[in-house]
């Protein structure tokens, strides 16, 4: 009978042993991927949704400034209605600032000529005027998502608030 002095691993124990760490290393890295994958949704998400409440804080900003130091004859808000959405136009410091939805989706507040996009993915932006004093603004977004089954998602999700002009006396 001959004597096995095993001083070291087979080859087929050194292979099982790195097939095994293959397996599971491979395993942590698809969980890692898919939470960072959900993060950046939930963040690409997140900015999205703070654009559009900032640029309804803003909006209510200038409505609640309407009129103020503005000459004799200027009208301080406009609302003009359109098909889809509406355009908000608002002077106050003798400076317009306008606000609309171009043709890209995006949410645009433009002063003096000088365009800036404020909040992307917008379908629309409609406003109307309860007694005059109080404006309610609502600005829709829109956006795709793909599901398990290959087919595109559209989501929209409304915002809204209330802002007041103030008395000019």
């Amino acid at each position: 009978m001959r004597k096995t002095n095993q001083k070291g691993f087979s080859l087929i124990q050194i292979l099982l042993v790195v097939v095994m760490i293959s397996v599971i290393s491979t395993a942590l890295w698809n969980l890692q991927v898919s939470r960072l994958e959900a993060s950046y949704d939930g963040y690409r998400g997140g900015t999205a949704e703070n654009s559009v409440k900032m640029a309804l804080e803003d909006i209510k900003y200038h409505i609640g400034l309407a009129g103020y130091n503005l000459e004799k004859g200027k009208k301080p808000l406009n609302i003009v209605k359109g098909k889809e959405s509406d355009k908000l136009i608002i002077w106050h410091n003798d400076v317009c600032f306008e606000f609309y939805v171009d043709k890209d989706k995006n949410l645009v507040k433009k002063i003096e000529n000088t365009d800036k996009i404020i909040a992307e993915n917008v379908s629309s932006l409609n406003a109307t005027s309860a007694d005059g004093k109080k404006i309610e603004v609502t600005i829709a977004t829109i956006s795709m998502k793909e599901n398990d089954q290959d087919k595109i998602e559209t989501l929209s999700k409304s915002y809204s608030t209330v802002a007041e002009m103030r008395s000019l006396l």
